[in-house]
């Protein structure tokens, strides 16, 4: 087990424990086990995929971690294309994208996907918060609260999942703002039980 910005996961990187079969259809399983962009990588690609089979029961974390040019975006793909096979939904940003300095700008890449009528439904002040650190609204006199913000996140991510399993997929998590990794380690706590999982690759430093 390790740790992911201070959000409780499994590290693929070091050799993981195998897990569970979880549920997950023979086809599927198939598909998996063919695809040519784990070869070479079968021990953690069957971790990965045992880690997502069991999303639907609750949070999961996964990080891939390791030196440059060693494939962890490819498994991060792969990943994502085995979860999308399993009917969950999966949002993808890559924080080295992200060139703009400002605050939150990876809560944009990561939730400016959410339908309005999401963001809406939550509380008053939570609802402004977010729409501001998604640049939906224009700031005001007033500044927004970090913990009104972090807040916000985990209630429309509660309010997504209910709906259906939510996996968010991140690739260069160690180059994710500081404002957004905060409100991420609190919104993916605070939605446990849930079906929202977080998988991620990270550069080790020499």
């Amino acid at each position: 087990a390790g740790a992911m910005c201070g959000l409780p996961g499994t590290v693929i990187g070091q050799r993981p424990s195998r897990g569970s079969p979880g549920r997950v259809t023979k086809h599927v399983r198939e598909w998996a086990s063919s695809d040519g962009r784990t070869i070479g990588r079968e021990p953690e690609w069957e971790s990965i995929t045992s880690l997502i089979d069991r999303l639907v029961d609750g949070p999961v974390v996964v990080l891939i971690e390791g030196n440059a040019g060693i494939g962890k975006s490819t498994l991060l793909d792969a990943s994502v294309d085995y979860a999308q096979r399993l009917g969950v939904r999966v949002v993808q940003m890559s924080a080295a994208q992200s060139r703009v300095r400002s605050d939150y700008r990876d809560v944009i890449g990561l939730f400016g996907s959410l339908e309005p009528a999401t963001v809406d439904s939550l509380p008053p002040a939570q609802r402004r918060a977010l729409r501001i650190a998604l640049r939906w609204d224009e700031p005001d006199q007033r500044p927004i609260e970090r913990e009104t913000v972090a807040a916000a996140i985990a209630g429309a991510l509660g309010r997504v999942a209910r709906e259906g399993p939510v996996l968010l997929a991140i690739d260069d998590l160690h180059l994710i703002d500081d404002s957004t990794r905060p409100a991420l380690e609190f919104a993916i706590r605070r939605v446990h039980p849930l079906p929202v999982g977080v998988i991620a690759t990270a550069r080790t430093t020499e």
